[in-house]
């Protein structure tokens, strides 16, 4: 019979690649080197939208306006 000791002789190496923008963990390289490649990386600010300051007094814009590495952009809106 084995002891206690034995058994962690035994456990099992895992060997995980982990995607630098979203954490996710893949047990192959070539899944997380395509999880990589799919996030779209922040070029650049191309626009932004404010309100009032009777609106919205923090100053801070409502929305911005993202460019992308690709080329294309897109709207995000503050909660």
């Amino acid at each position: 019979m084995k002891g206690e000791f034995d058994r962690a002789e035994e456990m099992k190496e895992q060997k995980l690649y982990v995607c630098e923008f979203c954490g996710t963990q893949y047990g192959d390289k070539s899944k997380a080197k395509i999880c990589e490649d799919n996030h779209k990386k922040c070029k650049k600010i191309t626009d932004t939208k404010y309100l009032a300051y009777k609106s919205d007094n923090t100053g801070r814009p409502q929305k911005v306006c993202i460019e992308f590495d690709d080329g294309s952009t897109q709207w995000y809106s503050r909660m």
